[in-house]
């Protein structure tokens, strides 16, 4: 099989923990850290790791991003295959006419 890699941007007000199966996302509750940023994901802007709980929807941390700011992971996928991307975001003022985007 023929397998290509996908790359999305993930351009979320606040994105927690991201569920995918084992061949999916690598280091995806954002657990591990190589000094402030996240093993395995490539981040843009003004994205950051936060460590807090209670922000964090499993585990205790989860990325803080705005609209313009991105959190990248590429991951090898099949041809012709589906897929379900899943996530949690939390605005940081609700009410806003942005809507979040996976690219």
């Amino acid at each position: 099989m023929r397998k290509k890699l996908l790359e999305h941007a993930l351009l979320l007000s606040l994105i927690c923990t991201l569920p995918l199966p084992a061949q999916g996302l690598r280091n995806e509750g954002f657990e591990e850290l190589d000094g402030k940023r996240a093993v395995d994901w490539a981040f843009a802007g003004q994205s950051t790791v936060v460590e807090d709980a209670g922000l964090a929807h499993g585990g205790t941390r989860c990325v803080k991003a705005r609209f313009d700011d991105g959190v990248t992971q590429s991951f090898p996928v099949e041809g012709s295959a589906a897929y379900l991307l899943s996530g949690w975001i939390r605005r940081a003022k609700p009410g806003g006419k942005e809507v979040p985007k996976i690219k």
